[in-house]
């Protein structure tokens, strides 16, 4: 169960070599980060291109980050791990 006001912290950020690592006060508030994240990369990438093609992890721990994402896919064709395309997934 999250905590109302766990959403509010700002998550703790630290380099680890050259990988910026974030702790987050919540798997949910994790999933949402993520989900920024890779919307912002997928916009910068749509910026240049007239599609995305993207292969998500296929494990538990990532149905909320794909969750958080979930929007506008008309022009993401997502490739789940097990290699079986379904486009706009």
């Amino acid at each position: 169960m999250e905590l109302v006001g766990a959403a509010l912290k700002p998550p703790r950020g630290r380099m680890v070599e050259r990988l910026r690592v974030c702790s987050h006060a919540t798997r949910a508030a994790m999933s949402r980060a993520a989900a920024v994240d890779v919307a912002v990369e997928i916009r910068a990438r749509l910026a240049r291109a007239a599609g995305v093609r993207m292969i998500f992890a296929a494990a538990p721990s990532q149905a909320e980050m794909i969750e958080a994402l979930v929007g506008n896919r008309s022009r993401l064709t997502s490739i789940p791990a097990n290699g079986a395309g379904r486009g706009s997934d």
